[in-house]
């Protein structure tokens, strides 16, 4: 399940470094810009991830787009 293993993955470690360094930001993309701007991140990490979460976003919404359609759950 790309959603429970890749995007939530994504948000969890995002969370946990923001707990971590009292970040209260609740948008993961904006957790992780925090986490660049206090340098626990590197701008090159932050893009890669960032980009991975978009992508599997998008695949995750065309999926359920595509199950709405067909009247689908």
């Amino acid at each position: 399940n790309l959603k429970r293993t890749g995007l939530m993955f994504i948000v969890d470690i995002a969370r946990v470094f923001s707990l971590y360094k009292g970040i209260t930001d609740l948008n993961t993309i904006e957790r992780l810009k925090h986490l660049e701007r206090l340098n626990v991140l590197t701008n090159e990490t932050v893009q890669n991830v960032i980009e991975a979460y978009e992508i599997m976003c998008n695949i995750i919404l065309s999926h359920q787009i595509e199950q709405a359609k067909n009247n689908e759950k």
